[in-house]
């Protein structure tokens, strides 16, 4: 309903359910605080995850929103999934990335994360 509106504030996006990221995260608290500045409470959450597979299958079956990088709703669009954006922003998002996981990490997801914070070097100072 609101991918055919000309223009799209947090007040229209208040009105629909909500998959948001889990409470405490940078993303959920950069939502929250968007809606607070537009003088709202925080949206209706029907379901905390930040699984893309997750989100687009629960939004595809229902009228709901959920927050995403505009890296990966790019991805998707090139793939050919289905898929729109709405003209918001989290205005407060932090540049960083963040990885969930179960303590203690197993040697894969320290391979992981070391790897990511590799590549995040790297892009901060391309010249190494």
């Amino acid at each position: 309903p609101l991918l055919g509106r000309a223009r799209v504030t947090w007040r229209d996006a208040a009105a629909f359910p909500w998959i948001a990221p889990p409470l405490g995260s940078p993303a959920r608290t950069a939502l929250d605080a968007e809606f607070a500045k537009a003088c709202l409470p925080p949206p209706a959450v029907v379901m905390e995850s930040v699984s893309w597979a997750a989100n687009r299958t629960i939004a595809d079956q229902s009228t709901c929103l959920f927050v995403q990088s505009a890296g990966a709703f790019d991805l998707a669009a090139r793939a050919g999934e289905r898929t729109a954006r709405l003209p918001l922003k989290l205005s407060m998002m932090p540049d960083s990335v963040g990885a969930l996981y179960a303590a203690p990490a197993s040697a894969s997801v320290t391979a992981v994360i070391d790897a990511l914070k590799d590549v995040a070097r790297r892009q901060q100072d391309p010249g190494e």
